[in-house]
C-alpha cells in the first residue's frame, strides 16, 4: 500500500560502458546505453517534480510494478487467497479472480469482489462484499445453548451478495441477498435479507436470520421441517427503557415511604442535624420521580416506526418455522403456500 508522494521507481542514467576484449584478443568498444522513457501507459503515478528520474505515486492505492512503470491500482488485485498469499489485510478495496482458501482471512477498508468462493474463512469489507461462487463453510460443534459454532464469518459495513450460503455466520449492515439458498447458518441485516432474486431458487433452510426489515424468501423452511427462525424488527429500545424507568420509579416511592416512616417514628429521637439531612433526600428523592415521569412521558409520546416489519414469502412457508415481527413470535405448525406475514397488535396476521 502506498500514498500520494511515495517514491515507486527510479530510472539509472545510462553510462558509456566499458572496453573489452574478445576471445582472439581484439579489444571491443562498448555501445553506450541508451537514456530509457518510463511508460506512457503507467496510472496513478507520475514523475517527481524535482527529479526527473524518480516516478512517485500521485494517489493512495495498490503499486504493480510494470517493465518500465509502476501502475497505483486503488484495488488490489489477487488471483486467489490461499497459503501462498497469506491473509490478506488492504486499505482500500480487493478483488480476487478466484477462491479464498480455509483458515485464512481478508480484511478491506473499501469493498470485496470475490469471484469464486469462500470456503471456512473470514471476510471484512468496510464496504459491500460480493461473492459470485457462494459459501461453504462448517461448524465446530454447539454450545452450551445447542447453537452451531461456524467457523465462516463475513461481515459487510454496506451490502453482501452471494450465490449460496452453507453454514456460515453472516452480517450486512444494508440488505443480504443470497440467489439461490440459505442452510443452517446465522443471517443479519440491518434493513433487509432477499433471497432468490435474479430468478434464483431462494430458500432459507435451517439456522436463523434477523433483518431490521424484511425477509424476502421464496421458499421457507423445508419438507423435512428443519427448526428455521426468522426474527424482523429493530429491537424495542423504548419497550426496555421504559421497563428500567418502572423499575426506578418504583425504587423511589420505596425510598420515599421508608424516610416518612423515619420522620414519623417519635422513637428515633433523630437530631436536628440528621432530620435534615433525611429532609433534603426526601426532596431529591422526589425530584427523581419528577424527572422520571418526565421521561417517560416523552417515550409514550414518540410515533411508531415507519418501518413495519414484513416476512414475504412467494412460493412455501413449511411447518416448524419460527417467525417473530416486532417481538410478536408465532410458530408456523403447518405448510403454507405464498404468504406475506405483519404484525397487528399482539398477534401475526397475514397481509392480503
Amino acid at each position: 500500500m502506498v500514498h500520494a508522494g511515495t517514491a515507486l521507481m527510479r530510472r539509472l542514467p545510462p553510462t558509456p560502458g566499458k572496453m573489452g576484449i574478445d576471445v582472439g584478443g581484439t579489444v571491443l568498444n562498448p555501445a553506450p546505453g541508451k537514456e530509457l522513457p518510463f511508460g506512457k501507459e503507467s496510472s496513478g503515478a507520475d514523475i517527481s517534480p524535482g527529479d526527473p528520474n524518480l516516478l512517485v505515486a500521485v494517489n493512495k492505492g495498490h503499486p504493480v510494478v510494470m517493465v518500465d512503470s509502476v501502475n497505483v491500482d486503488p484495488v488490489l488485485r489477487l488471483k486467489n487467497v490461499s497459503l501462498a498469499t497469506g491473509n490478506v489485510s488492504f486499505d482500500g478495496s480487493v478483488d480476487i479472480a478466484g477462491d479464498v482458501a480455509s483458515g485464512l482471512s481478508v480484511q478491506a477498508s473499501g469493498d470485496v469482489f470475490i469471484h469464486g468462493m469462500v470456503e471456512k474463512a473470514r471476510v471484512t469489507a468496510r464496504r459491500n462484499l460480493v461473492i459470485k461462487g457462494g459459501v461453504m463453510g462448517d461448524d465446530l460443534g454447539r454450545d452450551e445453548q445447542g447453537e452451531l459454532i461456524l467457523r465462516t464469518r463475513l461481515r459487510a459495513g454496506g451490502d453482501l451478495s452471494a450465490k449460496f450460503i452453507n453454514l456460515a455466520e453472516v452480517s450486512a449492515g444494508r440488505n443480504l441477498s443470497v440467489r439461490e439458498y440459505v442452510m443452517q447458518s446465522h443471517l443479519r441485516a440491518g434493513e433487509a435479507i432477499l433471497l432468490g432474486q435474479g430468478g434464483g431458487k431462494g430458500s432459507l433452510i435451517g439456522g436463523r436470520v434477523r433483518a431490521g426489515e424484511k425477509l424476502l424468501a421464496n421458499i421457507v423452511g423445508s419438507e423435512a421441517y428443519v427448526l428455521t427462525e426468522v426474527r424482523i424488527g429493530r429491537e424495542n429500545l423504548k419497550r426496555r427503557w421504559l421497563e428500567r424507568l418502572k423499575q426506578a420509579y418504583k425504587q423511589t416511592q420505596s425510598n420515599l415511604h421508608q424516610l416518612q416512616q423515619l420522620l414519623a417514628n417519635p422513637q428515633a429521637a433523630l437530631s436536628a442535624d440528621k432530620r435534615a439531612r433525611v429532609e433534603a433526600t426526601m426532596t431529591s428523592e422526589a425530584g427523581r420521580q419528577v424527572r422520571i415521569r418526565h421521561i417517560v412521558e416523552r417515550l409514550l409520546a414518540r410515533q411508531k416506526s415507519g418501518h413495519p416489519g414484513r416476512v414475504e414469502v412467494k412460493r412455501n412457508l413449511h411447518a416448524n418455522v419460527s417467525i417473530t415481527i416486532d417481538g410478536v413470535t408465532q410458530l408456523n405448525e403447518i405448510d403454507h403456500g405464498p404468504r406475506t406475514l405483519v404484525r397487528q397488535g399482539v398477534e401475526l396476521v397475514v397481509k392480503p
